[in-house]
């Protein structure tokens, strides 16, 4: 009982953090600390309790250099106006009749490319938003598409740190999990692009602004050098190079452009990667361009690192074996991907960021995967990046839902156009319990 009330107390905390913009790692510090005190209080020592916290450092240690980087890339993507020439060919080509569409489209293009929804809706999606605003579109129909955009690249980039994360938690192949994500989304992404058409059809931008393109050609050098760090990112995970050294390749790459064509000095470069890439211009760019560096991706780490230890003591605990038996109780009468997506609304509910979800709800279904077979862990990774990931972005209280909802201005009434991130684990869930009726129902059939 004390445990379900201390838990309840943290998610209140959280929410209440959340609705007054207060910085979500002091609740989340402040309930370890309450869950901490409770171990101790039913019988662990002060060294087991230490040793349930570090139990899974592994994983912020080894995803830290992956975040750092991306901190990096997102600034050099920058300067050397690699992001601004993406900007400009996308909104120089978009049909005003399908405008929404489009907006889910090229989100979805940009956010693959960089691997994070944050940094794509403050990049691409502040375009989009400030053209939806001036053309008379619903800004809330317009959050949804872009935010639903953003997440694609969260979700199934080999960029992004979430995704490279489950593959560290897992044990799994980033490439092969990002190729199981491409296979299975193709009906889900399908569905939400038709559903955002004929949104489309009622919300045509009436007026499509030229200004933004106008200051990108004024600021910055466009030519095809400047797609080259996005092109060698791609190129070389077509490879199956690693995604830091990925990384690192493109962001050099984008660093040297930068110092070639935008007028960058080499000093200018090093602050940009660790403080961000800062648009010094009186311009509109200067809110759209500015952000990125290892300075932004420090809180994500903290995060990780705190919610790593919520793990850490669940488990050590056994907080959540009441839980986790319903669970399993679940899988064994609908199967193990209804299991998975309840477990996900469970977590989501709970968590207070996309990590924290994706952690907790591992905490919870491990037990229904066979972690000894590869085909087991990439399908606990399909299940992990299927639900969690998403369903965080559909949370008020969530960061992920938080502060794309405030960097494009709309509050919570963009989440019912939030469709991408319910149609996967809809799909997912589905698609697991008809493909578990069919082995149930032919034994000798094997489901791929």
């Amino acid at each position: 009982m004390l445990v379900k009330g201390s838990l309840l107390l943290i998610v209140a905390a959280l929410i209440l953090c959340s609705y007054f913009g207060i910085n979500i790692l002091l609740p989340l510090t402040g309930g370890l600390l309450l869950l901490c005190f409770l171990a101790w209080r039913t019988g662990a020592s002060l060294k087991d309790i230490l040793r349930m916290l570090l139990s899974n450092m592994e994983i912020p240690l080894k995803t830290a250099v992956i975040f750092l980087m991306i901190g990096v890339i997102t600034a050099m993507w920058r300067a050397s106006g690699t992001i601004p020439m993406i900007i400009y060919f996308g909104a120089r080509f978009i049909n005003p009749r399908f405008f929404i569409l489009a907006c889910f489209w090229i989100c979805s293009i940009v956010s693959f490319l960089l691997g994070t929804s944050f940094g794509s809706v403050g990049t691409i999606g502040l375009t989009l938003i400030v053209m939806a605003r001036g053309g008379g579109v619903d800004p809330l129909i317009a959050a949804g598409a872009i935010i639903s955009g953003c997440f694609v690249g969260d979700q199934c980039s080999p960029m992004s740190s979430t995704t490279n994360m489950i593959a560290v938690m897992t044990d799994s192949s980033i490439h092969k999990n990002v190729r199981n994500l491409l296979r299975v989304n193709i009906l889900p992404y399908t569905i939400t692009s038709l559903v955002f058409a004929a949104l489309s059809i009622s919300q045509p931008l009436q007026l499509l602004d030229s200004s933004l393109n106008s200051e990108i050609t004024r600021y910055f050098i466009m030519n095809g050098w400047v797609l080259l760090p996005a092109f060698l990112v791609l190129f070389l995970m077509l490879l199956k190079v690693s995604a830091k050294n990925a990384i690192i390749f493109s962001s050099a790459a984008a660093a040297v452009i930068a110092w070639r064509f935008q007028n960058q000095t080499p000093f200018q470069l090093l602050k940009q990667a660790l403080l961000g890439y800062e648009f010094t211009a009186d311009s509109p760019l200067r809110v759209i361009m500015s952000g990125g560096g290892v300075i932004s991706m420090i809180k994500s780490e903290f995060i990780l690192i705190v919610s790593t230890m919520y793990g850490g003591i669940f488990s050590g605990t056994g907080m959540l074996a009441e839980l986790e038996e319903g669970i399993a109780r679940m899988a064994a009468k609908a199967g193990r991907a209804v299991a998975v997506t309840m477990a996900a609304l469970a977590t989501c509910a709970f968590a207070a960021s996309q990590v924290f979800a994706v952690m907790l709800t591992e905490q919870l279904i491990s037990k229904l995967f066979n972690k000894k077979e590869i085909r087991e862990r990439e399908d606990l990774a399909l299940g992990l990046a299927s639900t969690a990931m998403l369903i965080s972005s559909s949370v008020p209280w969530n960061i992920c839902s938080a502060v794309p909802a405030a960097m494009l201005g709309v509050g919570i009434g963009y989440i019912p156009f939030n469709v991408y991130a319910m149609m996967i684990p809809a799909s997912y869930a589905f698609r697991g319990y008809f493909q578990e009726r069919t082995r149930i129902g032919n034994p000798k059939k094997t489901v791929s």
